[in-house]
């Protein structure tokens, strides 16, 4: 985040290469950017937080919050998040996975490194024009999502915790998370993008699956553990689903050997789905770069998240 930076030559900027380095130097700290409030948030950094003297702001730089929620920050500090910074290529992503497992395209490739022309599995490829898709979360995310999923004629429904339809050209209705099963009753397609809270962590299990339509596709790009992963399995194994397209699992990483790499349907990938937007780094360096005009000038900061401490 040089750039946001330049022409300040009252700022000094450290970068700390590991978390060793950044406990050493927060005790000299007014401000400072993290990476991440996920598992890189570990005790010993959180403890250095709060016994920093002068720090009184924290800018996250990614999505995820719960490692701050879990282990605290202190009251005096101001939290703030990335905004709509990555919400548009973590949309793409979700979109990508569900169109993979609508058009069969993992078992396009392993054709392809067979030199096989098969085309048996064009009975099991669907179309998304016309079904309708069930956005578990409505936040940025989940909004970029149906923006996207509109534009292949898809019919968006949504469940948040409000059940409050604040973009109803985007959904066609909205649901409080107390009726999540009547929403996937309606949904050919799951796009999960719910953060990891007390009310959303196993939020996905048997009981959930059995109310999904037979054959329904499930993408989660929100977290892993949102996701009861034991029964996803199972519900592949079953044929309940057809198939998840999964950029976050629990556990994370998906260690070798464990069933869900091999669970019909299933295609993983590493928790990128944030990445390779440029448009994303320019909107995230541009939020820096305000709020660190805000933070000299005692305005309040953009995009502050309640974070208990």
């Amino acid at each position: 985040m040089h750039e946001a930076l330049r022409g300040t030559a009252d700022i000094e900027l450290v970068a700390a290469a590991d978390q060793a380095e950044a406990i050493a130097v927060l005790p000299r700290a007014d401000a400072a950017l993290f990476a991440g409030g996920g598992a890189a948030y570990a005790p010993a950094l959180a403890q250095a937080v709060r016994q920093a003297p002068r720090l009184r702001w924290l800018q996250l730089l990614s999505t995820g919050q719960e490692a701050l929620e879990q282990h605290g920050v202190p009251a005096h500090v101001t939290v703030t998040g990335v905004g709509n910074s990555s919400a548009a290529v973590v949309a793409e992503h979700a979109m990508a996975l569900l169109l993979a497992l609508a058009r069969r395209l993992p078992e396009v490739a392993v054709q392809g490194q067979r030199a096989s022309w098969n085309r048996s599995f064009a009975a099991h490829v669907i179309s998304l024009e016309g079904r309708t898709l069930c956005l578990a979360g409505y936040g940025r995310i989940g909004k970029e999502i149906a923006r996207r999923a509109q534009a292949f004629g898809m019919r968006c429904i949504a469940v948040n915790r409000s059940g409050r339809n604040d973009a109803p050209e985007l959904a066609q209705q909205v649901l409080p998370m107390q009726r999540l099963q009547e929403a996937l009753a309606q949904a050919d397609a799951v796009a999960i993008s719910f953060p990891l809270a007390k009310d959303t962590q196993g939020l996905f299990g048997a009981r959930e699956w059995a109310a999904c339509k037979p054959g329904a596709l499930v993408v989660n790009v929100g977290r892993g553990a949102v996701i009861d992963t034991d029964s996803l399995v199972a519900a592949l194994q079953g044929g309940q689903l057809a198939g998840a397209g999964l950029d976050v699992t629990e556990p994370e990483p998906l260690p070798d050997g464990h069933p869900l790499w091999t669970a019909p349907g299933a295609l993983v990938s590493p928790h990128v789905g944030g990445a390779g937007s440029t448009e994303g780094i320019k909107r995230l360096a541009a939020l820096v770069q305000e709020n660190i005009r805000r933070f000299r000038t005692g305005e309040p900061l953009l995009h502050t998240v309640d974070v208990a401490g």
